[in-house]
């Protein structure tokens, strides 16, 4: 798992240690690895990089975490917790929306299913 944000490294080493998000992750990309941040795919591509990943699934909560991998051809799930009503994900290209994150866990083996 990998965390893709387009925060500054300091804020994101900050809230990795306040959510114990080191044992979440298994490695994280910020500002700094892209070029251009979302909804350009700079951070996807460099969080799949970081991995040596072909294929992935992008967990996200806003239009732009969609659009940014859609360009390069990777489904997005959404949970809604970023203020982006449903339908506006959905209309954006989210192939599913979760409520919460207990909803995305609990069907997470489906979605990584080949």
């Amino acid at each position: 798992m990998v965390l893709a944000t387009s925060g500054k490294p300091e804020h994101v080493d900050h809230y990795l240690d306040l959510l114990n998000g080191r044992e979440l992750a298994d490695t994280w990309v910020t500002a700094e690895d892209a070029d251009a941040s979302k909804p350009a795919p700079d951070l996807v591509q460099s969080a799949m990089r970081r991995v040596d990943a072909s294929a992935a699934v992008m967990v996200g909560d806003s239009i732009w975490d969609v659009h940014s991998a859609a360009q390069l051809g990777v489904p997005t799930v959404c949970v809604l917790s970023g203020g982006i009503a449903a339908g506006e994900l959905r209309e954006a290209g989210a192939r599913t929306v979760y409520a919460d994150l207990p909803s995305l866990q609990s069907d997470w083996a489906h979605l990584t299913a080949p």
